[in-house]
């Protein structure tokens, strides 16, 4: 029983630390992409200031390019969950899930309790037979052995604990990138970005614009920077938007 209570002490720390590291990476995924798109918008605004326009958005247009050719920025800009660290770590955590799931394919919590409940009362049942009729207590113990093998070729085997259905699903949403749109007609651009902890998803409903799936930057937030997920792909829902993964 000792054994059995470390065993499960330890699956639960270790369910802990997992949900810990793993929102604690899409938390600090999420810092950076806003500072991102804000450092961005900054560039943006001091382009326009120079040229007075802002540079072109499109399906085939990269913004972050685009100002990285132009000695704006000191980098092209991506989504942080597309970096080469990031994916290394995602590996990792991938490895560490499959880890837990493996290990409680081990244990059957169920069946453990009903053969712990089975054993206790069995041996208390046969020390007070014994104590009254050693002989009379063999008998019956071997008569109630074979129902309890009888039963058991008849019983259906229990579900084993399934740890999917309480670790969140590894790898990165597909929604993540950068989407840029420019409206050089009305001298406006917007910026938005996908955020993807639990703890962030609020600042995407609350930042002023109009879609609530997405954080959103810029001078106008009514512009449409929002996409879809098709066929397992991410997909622009305008002809005018800009994505950078």
């Amino acid at each position: 029983m000792k054994i059995l209570l470390k065993m499960t002490l330890l699956v639960a720390i270790l369910f802990g630390i997992y949900n810990v590291a793993l929102e604690s990476l899409r938390f600090s995924r999420d810092q950076v992409r806003i500072l991102n798109a804000k450092a961005l918008s900054k560039s943006l605004q001091f382009y326009y200031i120079q040229q007075g326009t802002y540079p072109p958005s499109g399906l085939n247009d990269n913004v972050c390019y685009y100002l990285y050719n132009r000695k704006l920025i000191n980098k092209p800009m991506r989504d942080p969950a597309y970096m080469s660290n990031v994916i290394f770590l995602e590996k990792n955590l991938y490895l560490v899930k499959k880890f837990l799931r493996d290990f409680s394919e081990l244990f059957n919590t169920e069946k453990l309790k009903e053969d712990y409940s089975t054993i206790k009362n069995a041996v208390v049942t046969e020390l007070n037979e014994i104590r009254s009729n050693v002989d009379s207590e063999i008998e019956f113990f071997n008569k109630d052995f074979n129902l309890i093998l009888d039963d058991d070729k008849k019983a259906s085997p229990q579900p084993l604990v399934s740890f999917e259905r309480i670790i969140d699903n590894e790898g990165i949403p597909i929604e993540c990138s950068i989407n840029y749109v420019s409206d050089n007609t009305n001298n406006h651009f917007e910026i938005s970005i996908y955020l993807e902890s639990k703890f962030s998803k609020d600042r995407m409903k609350w930042d002023g614009g109009d879609d609530p799936q997405r954080y959103e930057i810029g001078n106008y937030l009514k512009l449409n920077t929002s996409s879809s997920v098709i066929d397992g792909n991410l997909t622009a829902n305008s002809n005018n938007i800009s994505m950078i993964q």
